[in-house]
């Protein structure tokens, strides 16, 4: 999943877990943002911006934030 431009919030149910992921800003800074919760399985989530693949990754109940520029494409993901 990727996005660019001002992504709004989505959620889903997928592979017995939450994750919800999108983009958040405020006046002095933009990001995105992926949060994955599983009840019973190890877990991580994470967000990577495109113009120089720096992302953060979170295990367990991951939420990780990156910042980015507006417009900038960032890629989303989740995983076992």
């Amino acid at each position: 999943m990727s996005c660019s431009l001002a992504c709004p919030v989505f959620a889903d149910w997928v592979s017995g877990g939450n994750w919800s992921y999108g983009g958040y800003h405020d006046p002095s800074n933009w990001g995105a943002f992926s949060n994955y919760f599983h009840a019973y399985r190890w877990n991580w989530s994470s967000v990577t911006r495109a113009s120089d693949s720096k992302s953060n990754v979170g295990y367990a109940s991951a939420h990780y934030i990156i910042n980015r520029n507006f417009g900038e494409v960032v890629y989303f993901n989740y995983g076992f």
